[in-house]
């Protein structure tokens, strides 16, 4: 046999049905160009066997909607809880779909099925009380990030570092 190319498209669940195909073994590939822009395939393709007794087969192809994570943690790399992310979409010049989650216990903050294969997000920390400076060596200067047009799961982390003041003391020597 040769290769059998059958183009279909799936129902409002999801679902592709084809119809009379002969007894073979097949590789089932979904589209990448179908696939929402929230997601990205953990398994693009799959075998499958059809036999004389075996008419009916299902195969699944597998996809995720991406998450991105941002990590808060002080100068001590401990955790910070309730530290509040910005998380927004850059459109043109301009921020949009803005999004505020909080860090749990252990200093993250997730947000799944938000970020599109592709697209540059400005990720942002608010203040913490104490800290003056937070810096995430995965962000440009200007706080962006891009989303590999492939899909990935981002990890960003903060690293808080505390206030330090300097006192000098001099002598007042006439």
């Amino acid at each position: 046999y040769g290769k059998l190319t059958v183009s279909a498209k799936e129902d409002h669940n999801g679902i592709t049905v084809i119809k009379g195909l002969p007894a073979d073994t097949y590789t089932i590939t979904g589209d990448k160009a179908t696939i929402p822009k929230e997601y990205f395939e953990e398994a693009l393709s799959t075998e499958t066997s059809i036999t004389d007794s075996k008419a009916q087969v299902t195969a699944t192809l597998v996809y995720k909607p991406m998450t991105v994570t941002v990590k808060v943690v002080d100068d001590n790399h401990k955790p910070v809880k309730n530290a509040e992310v910005k998380i927004g979409k850059i459109v043109g010049t301009k921020l949009t779909k803005i999004k505020r989650p909080k860090t749990n216990e252990r200093g993250e903050a997730t947000l799944t099925g938000y970020i599109q294969r592709g697209e540059t997000y400005q990720i942002t920390q608010a203040s913490l009380s104490g800290h003056y400076k937070a810096r995430s060596t995965q962000l440009s200067k200007n706080y962006r990030y891009t989303v590999k047009e492939s899909g990935e799961n981002p990890d960003i982390t903060f690293t808080n570092q505390a206030t330090v003041v300097k006192i000098a003391v001099m002598d007042n020597v006439s």
